[in-house]
């Protein structure tokens, strides 16, 4: 198989090859010359949705801290008493009047800001 390389240095992969190899729009190719001079290009694997290694928190509550802010109590205990602290302002009464939105109970459940 024989392409061309554009002006702008840019080479079309053969529809037979790239449907062989599972190569879309938007994959990876790591270019290598080999001792003999020739050229290879290997797909590299995918890593939409990865973190780089220098990027992952050290620990599960530092990613709470960036993902939920401040608020996230991380122990199950501390979401217990909230969630029975809420239940008990409630409890017994068809109407409550605690000013709390959807979005405030989903928050408190959830344990986002």
């Amino acid at each position: 198989m024989i392409t061309t390389v554009t002006k702008n240095h840019q080479v079309s992969i053969p529809a037979d090859l790239a449907r062989a190899l599972s190569i879309k729009a938007g994959t990876r190719l790591e270019w290598t010359q080999d001792e003999t001079g020739a050229l290879r290009a290997m797909p590299l694997p995918d890593m939409d949705g990865v973190m780089e290694p220098e990027q992952k928190p050290a620990d599960f509550d530092e990613l709470l801290e960036e993902t939920r802010g401040i608020w996230a109590p991380t122990d199950v205990e501390t979401k217990r008493q909230k969630i029975l602290q809420a239940i008990a302002e409630v409890e017994g009464s068809a109407t409550a009047n605690l000013d709390f939105t959807t979005d405030d109970i989903l928050h408190m459940t959830r344990g986002e800001n």
